[in-house]
């Protein structure tokens, strides 16, 4: 569950995911997911 599970669900579908804290303040998500044979930002 949480961040654990965004992480594994990336994984499992050949992406990467990371999150932590953003300079300045604030907290980052970023899931990077190929589709198509590219990759996209979501």
């Amino acid at each position: 569950a949480g961040l654990r599970g965004m992480r594994e669900r990336a994984a499992a579908l050949g992406g990467s995911f990371r999150a932590g804290p953003r300079p300045g303040g604030g907290f980052r998500v970023e899931a990077v997911l190929p589709i198509d044979g590219e990759e996209e930002r979501a």
